[in-house]
C-alpha cells in the first residue's frame, strides 16, 4: 500500500459506537402497585434524565418502557457513564433498570437488526438478575 493510499484509508476510519437498550425492571408490577399514572411519571422522569445527559446520543423511546440511545466511542469508556445513569435512576426514582448493549464500528440504518441484537443483550442482562448491564461484543 502506498503512502497516499494509507492516508486515504486512515481518513475513512470510523470510531466505535455503543448502543444501549434500557428497560425498567418489574414495570408492570410497579404500575399495578402504584398506578398507571405513577408509571407514566416514572417514564417521563427517565426520559427527561436521558435527554439531559450530553453524552447520550440518538435517544428514542420504544415499546412502552424501553429506551434506546447511543454513546460515541468504545464500550469500556462508556460503561462508566451507563453505570452512573443506572445509579442515578435507582437513587432518584427508587427503581432499577436493566440495560442491553452492543458495540459497533458505525451507526446503522437497519433498525430491526439493531433492536433485535439489543433485545438479546437485554434478555441476557435480565436473566442474570435485575439491575444489570450486559454487552454483546
Amino acid at each position: 500500500m502506498s503512502k497516499n493510499n494509507n492516508n486515504e484509508y486512515n481518513s475513512k476510519l470510523v470510531s466505535k459506537v455503543s448502543f444501549f437498550l434500557l428497560d425498567i425492571d418489574d414495570f408492570t408490577k410497579y404500575n399495578l402497585t402504584y398506578s398507571f399514572e405513577k408509571g407514566n411519571e416514572i417514564l417521563n422522569k427517565i426520559e427527561t434524565l436521558i435527554k439531559s445527559l450530553s453524552y447520550l446520543k440518538n435517544y428514542k423511546k420504544i415499546d412502552g418502557d424501553e429506551f434506546l440511545f447511543s454513546c460515541y466511542g468504545e464500550f469500556k469508556r462508556n460503561k462508566t457513564y451507563i453505570f452512573s445513569l443506572m445509579q442515578k435512576i435507582e437513587n432518584e426514582l427508587h427503581i432499577t433498570v436493566s440495560i442491553g448493549a452492543i458495540e459497533s464500528l458505525q451507526t446503522t440504518d437497519n433498525f430491526q437488526e439493531l433492536h433485535r441484537d439489543l433485545q438479546l443483550s437485554l434478555l441476557i442482562a435480565k436473566n442474570n438478575g435485575k439491575n444489570k448491564l450486559f454487552i454483546n461484543l
